[in-house]
């Protein structure tokens, strides 16, 4: 509760806050976030942005090609495929051994579908070639008219290293994956321990 408080007293103040997900935005509940009403929205690892209200900045999918060819190599495999769907997928995640990702590309590496696990498990998302939060930044930071190199931006995961290279201020979490690690600036306490209460703190003072 105090890294949402954190982030509410931030927009007291008038920073803008953005939730930047691998998750579509009809999959993401008021309870998931705790309740906070940001005022942008990168979803979809990048592939779906919205302003607060909800209305469209940007919108990427999969081609048909891209979905069915992941459709057929993970069922003759027998693995896990999900995707992120609204009116068409945005993205894949699946679970799978980590040398058949590399199979796949031998066979399709020609659509251009990127693997980013989980560290060493057989998790991952799949994006297409121009998906990344860092391009949901730039949509978001074109909007508020302002340059990326103003923003901060916070993550722990493999779909996280874009943004985190691009922000002005890129933070990972301690314990996220060590791309994530590499990509940003410096690192903040986990959630159990208010990292993003402490890092807003010491960031903007005058909020709170």
């Amino acid at each position: 509760r105090e890294n949402v408080n954190a982030v509410r007293a931030l927009q007291k103040a008038g920073v803008r806050v953005a939730i930047a997900t691998g998750r579509c935005r009809g999959g993401i509940s008021k309870q998931l976030i705790g309740g906070i009403r940001p005022d942008y929205w990168i979803c979809a690892a990048g592939a779906q942005v919205l302003d607060g209200q909800d209305n469209t900045l940007y919108t990427g999918r999969m081609t048909d090609q891209q979905m069915y060819a992941l459709v057929d190599f993970f069922e003759n495999y027998d693995c896990f495929l999900g995707f992120n769907f609204e009116d068409g997928p945005y993205s894949g995640f699946g679970h799978l051994p980590q040398a058949l990702a590399r199979q796949f590309q031998e066979k399709y590496g020609y659509l251009g579908l990127r693997f980013l696990f989980y560290g060493t498990s057989e998790g991952c998302d799949i994006l297409t070639p121009e998906q990344d939060k860092a391009h949901g930044l730039e949509v978001v930071c074109q909007a508020m008219g302002i340059d990326p190199a103003g923003a901060v931006s916070v993550g722990d995961g493999s779909n996280d290293c874009g943004i985190l290279a691009r922000a002005g201020l890129g933070v990972c979490v301690t314990g996220g994956d060590p791309a994530a690690q590499k990509a940003a600036d410096r690192l903040c306490p986990p959630a159990a321990e208010f990292g993003v209460a402490q890092l807003c703190r010491e960031l903007w003072p005058e909020a709170f």
